[in-house]
């Protein structure tokens, strides 16, 4: 190896070390003009990926696995990237030599799951969110996302158990209170829930169906008509493109029979949405409220009689 190409990678590696990526990738090319090892090549990728250059990026780690196909690294790399770029298909092929290779890497095993999920396959998601947490049992990420796999097959148990992990893991995590809502919810323990729901709107970053939630516990668990008011005021509040609860809180208003708030509540949603129309003629839970004048005037505005 020229003496030449050993500075010149010896440079591009202190540029690196440096956070100067950009000067890292020109110093390499210039390296690369005269020759290229496999590791100054991953490197180079690597740099690729700093600036934000995926498809040369990949560039690199393609012909990388030419180089050395008997290792898995590329491949793995290749896996990221191709989930990065939404190419599916690529992830996944990548994803299973990589795994025909015997991969460690946790991160193969959740970007093969995350692509799964893509195209709406749920049992391979599961699979390989399984395959991933065995490898990183403590990530709170894996244990949320496997919990949620498990939550959504009814594996409530299981969903709950690595919902608690999370918890354990971090307490203020992103869906953590709010997941473990839902499963207590699900398996009948609604202050337990009621519990976890508080807690979710007390993070600074909030899913926002969990006032949704908590309120219709209060409404029809409770029976605390007032506490779900303020919850549905304090969510729409906060969120007021959020149409969904603005529905509930119309159908709140039918069972206190405040049938003309209802009614003005629907009318601002269906303008908003068309498709939330649609949605009530098929709601069982207001059928007789489709009967009454209320809703027949609304159906003149909305020109359909």
């Amino acid at each position: 190896m020229g003496r030449k190409y050993r500075k010149l990678i010896k440079k591009a590696n202190k540029a690196m070390d440096k956070g100067d990526y950009e000067n890292a990738i020109l110093i390499y090319r210039d390296a690369f003009s005269q020759k290229a090892t496999a590791g100054d090549l991953f490197n180079l990728g690597r740099a690729y990926i700093y600036v934000g250059e995926i498809d040369e990026a990949i560039d690199c780690f393609k012909v990388l696995d030419v180089i050395i196909p008997e290792e898995v690294v590329a491949k793995e790399m290749l896996v990221g990237l191709y989930l990065t770029k939404e190419n599916i298909s690529k992830t996944i092929e990548y994803g299973l030599l990589a795994e025909k290779q015997n991969s460690q890497s946790y991160a193969v095993y959740r970007n093969l799951a995350l692509a799964y999920e893509r195209i709406g396959n749920d049992d391979k998601e599961l699979e390989y969110y399984e395959k991933a947490w065995e490898l990183e049992p403590n990530n709170y990420w894996l244990n949320l996302n496997l919990g949620s796999c498990f939550e959504k097959k009814n594996y409530d148990t299981k969903a709950l158990e690595l919902f608690s992990m999370a918890y354990k893991i971090d307490p203020k995590g992103y869906m953590v209170n709010y997941n473990l809502g839902v499963i207590y919810g699900k398996m009948g323990f609604f202050n337990i829930a009621k519990g976890y729901y508080l807690e979710e709107l007390n993070q600074e970053q909030i899913v926002p169906n969990a006032y949704l939630n908590l309120a219709l516990i209060y409404e029809d668990i409770d029976k605390d008509y007032e506490k779900a008011k303020n919850t549905y005021a304090k969510g729409l509040t906060k969120y007021p493109d959020f149409l969904d609860l603005w529905y509930n809180y119309a159908c709140f208003n039918l069972l206190l029979g405040n049938l003309k708030e209802a009614t003005d509540l629907f009318k601002y949603i269906v303008f908003k949405d068309y498709e939330y129309y649609e949605y009530m003629l098929q709601d069982q839970g207001i059928q007789d409220y489709l009967k009454t004048e209320y809703f027949q005037n609304l159906e003149k505005e909305l020109g359909k009689v």
